[in-house]
């Protein structure tokens, strides 16, 4: 890897102020080095006698305050009598990390002195190399900040782009019965990003051929703009979109929504989980142990404490508090804890407001408008309230429940009354209502997890607004699909799970469901049972699926599966096989073998084969996947008695910015732009096989939103003309930003000159090479010796002899066209004068 410092100092001060910072500690003694020892030395080193000494002046550099990242800021080091230059800190800065500092002017911090002489027990300590500044507050100074949680005024709302990402396939299809038949889809998802304002737009188009005969469908999905507003930690859509339906369901809308946006939040208030409250005699120490695993731990001073940080470590499980008294007491209490998906800690609410009209996935729409409000707010840690009402012409839906959490589980339950008017003026109405209710619940006796994914009740006359608007005469079959199963009224309907593990015996799954409708005798049933155990490197398996629908008969599925490596490496293909037996059709058997190659296993591939004895055939057949830097593409092919599939997969993006066009991996919500010219070849970690192509950029494809985000480079495969002057930045986007980040290189021809001063004599140590623009590109170092990147193959470097400038050495160089090629050039180069001829 090749990196390059974004300051200049001479090698030798590098490694004697390496050393001293390292040894001088450890030896507790003072060290001084004579200036004569060092050939051509023509400059004061009796600073580099303090071990941390290092020039003054202006440094971007990554300031951590406790180990926690702050930002990248652009400080001001000042020189110090006594010790090496101390950064000025701003007020503003320091009290947005969470430091305080009620007791200081922004005229105090301007001093620039050590941190330690203005606040007890605080220090600072700045490396060089690294351009990193530690700053360590004791706690008594900090106010509580969430953990993993990054302010709004660090938050970035990215660049102007234009981006779309695709999702492109083909397919094609032959048997012995009928002539070819082709398909293709392609999936678009684009947008637009203006400031915090971000256009999105969702589409399909597929076609078919058959027998020459073609069909195509376009089918927009959603087409919105959207924007965070961080004040009220909310996000507003306006357009086409859908409602994510976690309490009266999802449902497609043309108008605007405006709901909380939880990912703004620390993470510790986005998931839930209960407060721990307790009271201690002394300065105790607080542990919470889940499942016999610590948690959290703390200490708290005398008298009542709550503890409402907790993270949300899993749905299951009982809390443990254990408080320890100084004088080595303890005492134990237990806190409930389960959860079910609409649980919210306490203290805190979630609301959601919709204005429009109803729509079905396409791009069609209700004349009438309709509403919708929901409300969730926690009330403390056994209680979660949910409330809600839709209304739309002649309709009215509301809601009421919540959660409620006690050593029994969690329970949720919510009740919803509906009331149609179907043909208002002839007096007809429909009104019933729909209870639902879950539950959750993890004994750690036997470490059984225990969920009652749904159970739904709803009378006969009960409607959601879907069905009822869908029941109006005046809305074309063309708006919506009027199929049977629109009107098909369900009565009951159940989902549960259990998972009970056996140590070292395994583990045991079952699920199943059921639902019968009003009108019909018949339901639609299904049962899973499973067992899965691993011996060594090999997992075993077996399942049981029942299943039965209304109209058919019963479908019973057993299957025996075997998992394991070839070899031992993470590599290694993996190889699996099956049996399986589908009532008295016989039975199937299948084999698979698949692994990766190459760097980052940024290429993978698959083979199976299976064997059906009841007809009597045998397929094959294979796929292979790589990722690209401009995306990700697969092919299969298979191929059985009477017929043969192949098909192709494209995967990536298409990002338009101020600079040009960059290709890239599929994008996610949020993405970012890297730059970093003459870097061409350097991938992207983390960033799906991306790549700095030769324009000098490269989409990283995921970011998490409100959160940082580490985005690194790897220089192993870059142009060996560029230097990174930094490898790596932190980033915390808003949902949807596209940001764009710039990585400062060097480029050039990297020489390493000999040069020969005036008369054969050397150059001064430490002074400043320039090259023709008066750009600072290295520095003299021992015995004359001057490493630097040049930006043309000829030309000359300059010297300055004095600091009046009034004796400068040039000197001119030439590459010829074989040393252009080479990593680093040697050569030995004569000084001149000013004013000679070059």
């Amino acid at each position: 890897m090749r990196f390059a410092t974004a300051f200049s100092l001479t090698p030798v001060v590098c490694a004697i102020t390496a050393y001293v910072g390292v040894a001088a500690p450890a030896l507790a003694q003072t060290y001084q080095f004579d200036g004569d020892l060092l050939m051509g030395s023509s400059v004061d080193v009796s600073k580099l006698n303090a071990g941390d000494w290092f020039p003054a002046g202006k440094y971007r550099v990554d300031v951590y305050i406790n180990q926690t990242f702050v930002g990248r800021e652009d400080l001001q080091f000042e020189s110090s009598e006594s010790g090496p230059p101390s950064p000025c800190l701003s007020l503003a800065m320091l009290e947005q990390a969470g430091v305080v500092l009620e007791d200081f002017s922004e005229g105090e911090l301007a001093r620039c002195t050590p941190i330690s002489q203005w606040l007890d027990g605080a220090f600072h300590e700045f490396n060089m190399n690294k351009l990193r500044l530690d700053v360590s507050v004791p706690q008594a100074f900090m106010r509580h900040t969430p953990k993993a949680y990054v302010p709004p005024s660090r938050w970035d709302a990215g660049e102007a782009m234009a981006f779309s990402s695709y999702n492109a396939s083909v397919q094609e299809n032959r048997n012995s019965r009928i002539g070819p038949t082709r398909y293709g889809f392609v999936g678009m998802n684009s947008g637009v990003n203006i400031g915090l304002w971000r256009f999105r737009h969702q589409s399909s188009l597929s076609f078919t051929d058959r027998n020459g005969v073609s069909t195509h469908h376009w089918n927009p999905l959603q087409t919105y703009i959207q924007r965070s507003l961080p004040a009220s930690q909310s996000e507003l859509t306006l357009g086409e979109a859908f409602l994510p339906g976690n309490l009266f369901g999802s449902v497609g809308y043309r108008g605007i929504n405006l709901q909380t946006d939880e990912r703004m939040l620390p993470d510790y208030l986005r998931f839930y989980a209960p407060q721990v409250r307790g009271a201690a005699t002394s300065n105790a120490r607080v542990i919470v142990r889940q499942k016999q695993q610590i948690i959290y731990q703390t200490t708290v001073p005398p008298g009542p404490f709550v503890i409402d940080d907790l993270a949300a470590t899993s749905y299951q499980g009982d809390l443990d508090v254990e408080v320890i008294e100084a004088n080595g007491q303890s005492r134990r209490f237990t806190v409930p804890y389960s959860a079910v998906p609409e649980s919210i800690r306490p203290g805190m609410g979630r609301y959601s407001v919709t204005v429009g009209q109803l729509r079905d996935g396409g791009d069609t729409a209700t004349d009438d408008l309709f509403g919708e409000l929901t409300y969730q707010l926690g009330l403390n840690n056994g209680m979660t309230v949910n409330m809600g009402g839709r209304v739309a012409k002649n309709y009215l839906a509301v809601l009421g429940g919540g959660v409620f959490v006690n050593s029994w589980g969690a329970f949720g339950a919510n009740l919803t009354q509906s009331m149609h008017a179907m043909h208002a003026e002839q007096g007809h109405s429909s009104d019933g209502w729909r209870f639902e209710m879950n539950y959750s619940k993890h004994v750690d006796v036997t470490n059984t997890t225990f969920a009652l994914a749904g159970y739904r009740y709803s009378t006969e006359g009960f409607m959601d607004l879907t069905q009822a608007l869908a029941r109006r005469p005046q809305i074309s079959g063309d708006a919506f699909d009027l199929d049977d199963r629109v009107f098909q009224h369900q009565r009951n309907q159940v989902v549960l799970s259990l998972a009970q593990p056996l140590g070292r015996y395994g583990q045991i799954t079952l699920s199943g469901s059921s639902s019968d409708y009003y009108g019909s005798s018949s339901r639609d049933s299904q049962l899973q049972l499973g067992y899965a155990n691993t011996f060594g490197q090999m997992g075993v398996g077996v399942s049981y699926t029942h299943a039965r629908t209304q109209n058919g008969l019963p479908d019973n599925l057993t299957m025996f599966s075997l998992s394991m490596p070839l070899e031992h490496m993470p590599t290694s293909p993996h190889l699996t096989s099956s049996v399986s037996f589908q009532g008295d059709r016989g039975a199937l058997l299948q084999s698979s073998l698949g692994g990766t190659w190459g760097d980052d296993n940024r290429n993978s591939y698959g083979l199976d084969v299976g064997h059906d004895t009841q007809q009597g055939s045998t397929y094959a057949g294979v796929g292979a996947q790589t990722r690209l830097p401009v995306g990700a593409l697969s092919g299969s092919f298979s191929q059985g008695q009477g017929y043969y599939q192949m098909g192709m997969t494209m995967r990536g993006s298409v990002v338009v910015h101020s600079e040009g066009l960059t290709l890239g991996p599929y994008l996610g919500e949020t993405f970012a732009l890297v730059e970093a010219k003459g870097a061409e070849g350097a991938t992207i970690s983390n960033g799906q096989g991306s790549r700095i192509n030769r324009d000098g950029y490269a989409v990283v494809p995921n970011l998490s939103p409100f959160r940082y985000n580490d985005v690194s480079i790897n220089a192993a495969d870059m142009d060996q003309r560029t230097d990174l002057l930094v490898s790596k930045q932190e980033v915390a986007p808003y949902a949807g930003a596209a940001v764009k980040l710039h990585f400062e290189t060097l480029t050039g021809y990297g020489i390493l000159v000999r040069a020969i001063g005036e008369k054969g004599g050397v150059l001064p140590l430490g002074a400043a090479v320039k090259d023709e623009q008066g750009r600072v590109v290295g520095t003299v170092g021992q015995a004359s010796r001057i490493f630097a990147r040049v930006e043309n193959p000829q030309g000359y470097l300059s010297i300055d002899l004095d600091e009046r400038d009034e004796r400068l050495c040039l000197l001119p160089y030439s590459l010829s066209d074989e040393q252009k090629g080479l990593p680093l050039v040697r050569l030995e180069l004569q000084c001149l004068t000013k004013g000679s001829e070059l």
